[in-house]
């Protein structure tokens, strides 16, 4: 379903964001 994948796109998003906060912050 395109709902799980969304779901699972989103939940990597939040914890690559969590262990790497930093990563955006370099991009800047």
């Amino acid at each position: 379903r395109a709902l799980a994948h969304q779901t699972a796109a989103w939940f990597r998003a939040v914890v690559l964001r969590r262990y790497q906060p930093r990563h955006r912050k370099e991009e800047s």
